[in-house]
């Protein structure tokens, strides 16, 4: 018998994933927690947490920086990517996945596949909902799309920026500071601004 981890209907989707040798899957996050089962082949895996977000240059939830190798081979992708390569790389934890292994892979965490070898890969991924059915996205298929809630607060986030836009400073940055208290105040968070004074 196999232990259940997750009750059956929390269960989302389960993907075959078969790649040549070199093939690399971007790097982005899921909504989904997620195992992924190796199979046949290596794969390499590099996982950031969710603390790394604003430094890994994400446009929905993939990350737009390709080469994760740190210096990175392409000369401009510093210049273009300097956050990614001084901050997110320090939360940086890598894997080797040989057939037969698992790993876990947490919903929100960044995750950058490489598959190795001189042999095809063979893998499986099985994601499931943590949440309620009523807090995903009725059409996310790939267990990629922005939670709900989440979406709403970041499409009201972006409006409340535009409504401060036009402002001159120091006024626009007053407002976007009691702007964003309120936000963490509303999520039972607190923030402080070292910098404020």
């Amino acid at each position: 018998d196999v232990p259940e981890i997750w009750p059956a209907e929390r269960f989302h989707s389960s993907v075959l994933r078969i790649s040549s040798p070199g093939t690399t899957l971007w790097m982005h996050y899921d909504t989904h927690d997620n195992v992924l089962v190796q199979v046949v082949g290596r794969k390499r895996v590099a996982l950031f947490p969710p603390a790394a977000d604003p430094y890994m240059y994400a446009q929905g939830s993939s990350s737009r920086v390709e080469d994760i190798a740190y210096p990175p081979r392409a000369p401009d992708d510093y210049a273009k990517f300097p956050l990614f390569y001084d901050k997110a790389r320090e939360s940086r934890v890598d894997f080797q996945l040989n057939a037969g292994d698992a790993l876990f892979i947490p919903a929100f965490w960044y995750h950058h596949v490489y598959a190795e070898d001189s042999e095809p890969s063979v893998a499986v991924n099985v994601f499931w909902r943590s949440l309620t059915d009523d807090e995903y996205d009725a059409k996310d298929i790939y267990g990629n799309k922005d939670l709900r809630a989440g979406k709403d607060a970041v499409d009201s986030a972006r409006r409340a920026g535009e409504g401060l836009r036009h402002l001159p400073e120091p006024y626009k940055t007053f407002y976007l500071r009691r702007a964003t208290r309120a936000l963490a105040e509303q999520a039972g968070l607190k923030i402080v601004d070292d910098d404020a004074m």
